[in-house]
């Protein structure tokens, strides 16, 4: 990305806010996830086309966060018989879900007509044909310290320094690697 803004010169530097510079014109991609869609294809003079993820190394692979429904392990027998009930329920109706640019964890609600039949769907399949290539983080309290994309992320500041001029590449991530070695 670094070479992009200082070297070939193909995208702003001292780039803050990518998302209100594609809205605008001044550049011409980003890499957003399906909940992006809705909104941004409402936007006048704005004709879109989603991709799917380049392979950058020796396997093909791309990030996924997911929205998790819980219970208390220490809820009474009722309660989780009834929680079951109203997850699967939830699940099983995703498709409004979907609708609002959320992949649906329901394989049947993906495969199903309703799903299909969405007027942005043209746009999630992409997504969708991406999932047998989906790394998640791992499942550590810790993983929402360094890989979120909030003001403590170390690998976000780190993307933000190289971007902003303010650390070269190298120093950036040598910077973050400790940081996320200090966490864990």
């Amino acid at each position: 990305m670094y070479d992009l803004a200082y070297k070939y010169k193909v995208i702003p530097p001292h780039e803050s806010d990518i998302d209100k510079d594609f809205l605008s014109g001044k550049v011409a991609s980003l890499i957003e996830g399906p909940w992006w869609v809705p909104g941004v294809k409402e936007q006048k003079n704005l004709n879109i086309v989603v991709a799917p993820f380049p392979q950058v190394f020796e396997q093909p692979g791309v990030w996924a966060g997911s929205h998790t429904l819980t219970l208390p392990k220490r809820a009474d027998k009722s309660k989780i018989d009834a929680t079951i009930k109203l997850l699967s329920y939830i699940v099983s109706h995703s498709v409004d879900w979907g609708n609002a640019g959320q992949i649906p964890a329901s394989l049947k609600v993906i495969q199903s007509d309703a799903y299909k039949n969405l007027p942005d769907y043209k746009y999630y399949r992409v997504f969708i044909e991406q999932a047998n290539n989906i790394h998640f983080e791992p499942l550590l309290v810790q993983t929402a310290s360094f890989g979120a994309d909030n003001s403590m992320s170390p690998i976000l500041n780190a993307i933000l320094s190289v971007m902003l001029d303010e650390a070269k590449p190298k120093e950036a991530l040598d910077n973050a690697a400790n940081e996320i070695n200090a966490i864990f």
